[in-house]
């Protein structure tokens, strides 16, 4: 455990590094559109939380041995190297640049899938399978949507008239890639995180179904939306919608005590799910009309909905993996109880969904600057020697 949470301490740094870089490069260059902090969040900071968490949580839950160091730490520097290249490659208009950055993210979800794979080869307890199946079908869309967007960028696919590549791209990713992730993983995590019992009908049979149900309209929407077929990717994405809806109906509903314990954690993840519904059904609107995905759409899911689930989760996370003891832990997550961070939140989803960009971008930067600063006093701290107990 303390190797794998070295490891994680690693990647999640390197993740926070990005959601800084992300509402910053939408300030420092306004012209870039919403592809630049898009990618910049999407690849650098979801994608390295995604590969460190999902292998801590798999050597956890399954009690198996910790990949080595090397492996680890390889696969999370190919991944934040390839995001750099691919973003510095897209923006510089360098090909070659690009055409290696996607290939190394490519390679780094190779990686994760083989990781995972291993580490389960190795697991003592198989309780929590299903969330690993969730894992490898998420990298499954991964592989193909990174790999159509790459594709896209050099302009070296020429489809039929017909074909939109850009929609699948982002629905495979989008939806698939970290969507199948999330919800794979809520129904062990959320219990952690409130201090409770899972819920009695998160089985591993409801569990795997729901996440099944959920690639499977995934791959649906990606194939009819691409192609045209708006009343079949509007069904798709609706049901990806009730299946979400069903991974949600097996998380253990909190009381009093654990609302009080968890606070702005609690309330912030519940409203990260709200808006990633929300974004869900908007999708869902846009393709019965027959448009692409929308602006609205991404933003709801990205700002409102993925990005605070990740903010929720690492204000748990981060004093867990400092560690240090009862006390350590208690201010540590004495550290990361914000209820400011809730509030500039919501406010910065609010005002990129109503299309206000400047000041969504203006609130995305102090949101992202109070993480950082959370971040560095509860690594500063842990490199504090504990004081000794009293004689």
């Amino acid at each position: 455990m303390a190797a794998v949470h070295r490891q994680t301490r690693l990647g999640l740094s390197v993740s926070v590094l990005f959601v800084v870089a992300a509402p910053l490069s939408a300030l420092v260059f306004p012209d870039a559109g919403l592809w630049l902090p898009v990618h910049l969040f999407a690849i650098g900071g979801l994608l390295t939380a995604i590969s460190t968490t999902t292998q801590m949580l798999s050597v956890t839950w399954s009690a198996s041995p910790a990949p080595t160091r090397r492996s680890a730490t390889l696969q999370v520097s190919g991944l934040a190297l390839g995001s750099v290249a691919v973003v510095t490659g897209h923006e510089a208009e360098v090909d070659w640049l690009l055409g290696i950055g996607g290939a190394l993210v490519l390679v780094a979800l190779v990686g994760l899938g083989l990781l995972l794979r291993e580490i389960m080869a190795r697991a003592a307890l198989d309780r929590f399978r299903p969330a690993v199946v969730a894992y490898q079908l998420a990298i499954c869309c991964g592989l193909v949507g990174v790999g159509l967007g790459v594709a896209l960028g050099l302009g070296v696919v020429d489809p039929p008239e017909q074909f939109d590549v850009r929609q699948a791209h982002l629905v495979l990713n989008l939806f698939g890639l970290v969507g199948l992730v999330i919800a794979g993983t809520l129904p062990y995590f959320v219990p952690t995180q409130l201090r409770m019992k899972m819920a009695p009908r998160a089985s591993a049979r409801y569990v795997t179904s729901a996440v099944a149900a959920m690639a499977g309209a995934v791959l649906a929407a990606a194939v009819s939306w691409s192609t045209g077929h708006r009343w079949a990717s509007a069904t798709s994405m609706t049901a990806y919608g009730l299946a979400l809806l069903t991974v949600v109906a097996a998380l253990p509903r909190p009381g009093r005590r654990q609302l009080a314990w968890a606070g702005p954690r609690a309330v912030q993840l519940a409203l990260g799910l709200i808006w990633w519904l929300a974004g869900v059904g908007a999708a869902a609107v846009d393709a019965a009309r027959g448009t692409g995905l929308s602006s609205v759409a991404l933003r709801a899911v990205i700002v409102g909905g993925y990005a605070q689930v990740l903010v929720a989760s690492l204000a748990y996370l981060g004093p867990v993996l400092r560690g240090g003891g009862h006390q350590r832990l208690t201010a540590g997550f004495g550290l990361t109880r914000s209820w400011t961070s809730l509030a500039w939140a919501n406010l910065a989803a609010v005002l990129a969904v109503a299309g206000w960009d400047r000041p969504a971008a203006v609130v995305l930067v102090i949101w992202a600057f109070e993480i950082a600063t959370r971040a560095i006093l509860l690594l500063r701290d842990d490199r504090t020697p504990a004081a000794p107990p009293p004689p």
